[in-house]
């Protein structure tokens, strides 16, 4: 049985947004370009929507709560 009662529920949610936050330098002002050039799109062929970024926020919660 999984006991989440141990875990340090802060530092879980600050490594979350900290990665998250990695990911949003990482694909944006840094890489962007070079990334959506490898994905041989423009920034006009993104549609703006949130599910990318829910599910990207997900993901890193569930990574930080398996890790710690």
């Amino acid at each position: 049985m999984l006991d989440f009662a141990g875990l340090n529920w802060w530092a879980i949610l600050t490594a979350t947004v900290a990665a998250f936050a990695l990911g949003y330098v990482w694909y944006g002002p840094v890489f962007g370009k070079a990334w959506l050039a490898a994905l041989g799109k423009t920034e006009e062929d993104i549609q703006p929507s949130p599910t990318p970024f829910v599910v990207s926020f997900v993901a890193a919660l569930a990574t930080c709560v398996v890790v710690a």
